[in-house]
């Protein structure tokens, strides 16, 4: 018997397009421990471990080579010269662990560490099939969370947080809260409409809005960057969201993904 403690699992699909010529899909699966400390059922450390496979391809006929450039001008008809993978894949492997705690009815806080590309994988769509030794591999990138969820009322919730991320030299800090107003609720489950904000110190802004109900969350969010990201790809990108949130079992505390 579990008692208070509980497991979980999820999955992860993700199709991104970067500037029309990056297409990048991901099917990552993952499962969880919840450890319930104490008798009182409000305090969890979660142990979460994950892999899948991820997929690359590049629409090379969109970029522009020197080969194509003539002393009469530009010729896209003629030949690149250059050898490229069309699309690459590779596993990936993750984990991590989290602890939650909810001291009262109102205020709930956790905050965790995990790890990702546990095993290095190349990454490269250079023809890379006998170099064992390329650097050309996705560099260890841990990861600090923590955050909160504060009741405010019965209808308004406020969810601050916070992430670092770090990779080989690139780090990445992001802050802000989102805030739900509660229009329902039916067994325990809230139905709720979301606003929120976040602040990237790599240089962009980002809103997102949308909407919880019966376990699922569908949000739309848009990235605006400003500073020197602004000047490679434009003013933004906006990003569709669907999440599905299984109830926990019984009356156990539910905690934040991992």
């Amino acid at each position: 018997m579990l008692g208070k403690d509980w497991a979980g699992g999820g999955i992860v699909l993700i199709n991104d397009v970067a500037g029309g010529y990056l297409i990048t899909t991901k099917v990552l699966i993952s499962g969880t421990y919840h450890k319930s400390l104490g008798i009182s059922g409000n305090q969890y450390l979660s142990i979460g471990i994950g892999g899948g496979f991820v997929q690359k391809s590049v629409k090379y006929g969109k970029y522009t080579y020197d080969n194509q450039w003539t002393p009469t001008g530009f010729n896209g008809d003629m030949l690149s010269g250059e050898t490229f993978n069309n699309s690459i894949g590779y596993g990936d492997f993750h984990s991590g662990i989290n602890y939650t705690n909810r001291p009262t009815q109102t205020l709930k806080f956790y905050g965790g560490v995990s790890a990702f590309h546990l095993s290095s994988p190349q990454e490269t769509f250079l023809d890379l099939a006998n170099d064992s030794i390329s650097t050309d591999r996705l560099g260890l990138r841990p990861v600090i969370h923590g955050g909160s969820e504060i009741n405010i009322n019965e209808t308004i919730n406020l969810m601050p947080g916070f992430l670092i991320m770090l990779q080989k030299s690139a780090k990445d800090i992001m802050a802000g809260t989102s805030a739900g107003y509660v229009i329902s609720e039916s067994s325990g489950v809230k139905n709720e409409v979301l606003l929120g904000a976040w602040f990237r110190t790599s240089g962009s802004l980002i809103a997102m809005t949308g909407i919880k109900f019966s376990g699922f969350t569908v949000g739309l969010s848009y990235d605006w960057q400003f500073g020197e990201l602004r000047q490679v790809d434009g003013i933004g990108a906006m990003e569709l969201s669907l999440i599905y949130e299984a109830k926990p079992p019984g009356k156990r505390m539910a905690v934040p993904g991992l």
